[in-house]
This record gives C-alpha cells, structure tokens and sequence, in this order.
C-alpha cells in the first residue's frame, strides 16, 4: 500500500513539475511575441516620425498616435491634425 501511495505521489509531483514548466514557457513565448510586435510598432512610428518632420515644414498639421497592447495584439493609430 505505502509503495502504491509513493509511487502515485511521485507521479503527481513530476506531473505538477512539467505542468508548470509548461505554463512558463508558454508565457515566456507570449512575452516575446508581444515585445516583437511593440519593436515592429516602434520601428514604424520612427520612420513616420522621421518622414513627418520633413513634410511638416510644409504644412501646420501634427500627428497623434495611439497605442493598445492585449494579450494576443497590439494596435496602433495616427490621426493627422490640421490646426
């Protein structure tokens, strides 16, 4: 009986183990995904910003932007103001 006990007590621990090792990796995975797309999002808004300054010498509009980060996406939106 005890033999039986320990075994099944050793599986749920190496079963609570993987599980959770798991779950880690799952979110380290998520954490990545999300920072590559805010980096996708940066590099954008620099060369906006870059091709804007040269354009706004032109104009007297501005730019506003936006940004929304979830779990699975990350969404971004310019608006052009003319003042």
């Amino acid at each position: 009986m005890r033999v039986a006990e320990r075994k099944r007590r050793r599986a749920l621990i190496d079963f609570a183990r993987r599980e959770r090792a798991v779950v880690k990796l799952q979110s380290l995975i998520r954490m990545w995904r999300i920072h590559w797309r805010y980096c996708q999002v940066l590099n954008a808004i620099y060369v906006i910003q870059c091709h804007w300054q040269c354009h706004n010498c032109q104009t007297c509009a501005s730019l506003r932007g936006h940004c929304v980060i979830t779990s699975t996406h990350l969404q971004f939106h310019i608006e052009i103001i003319n003042n």
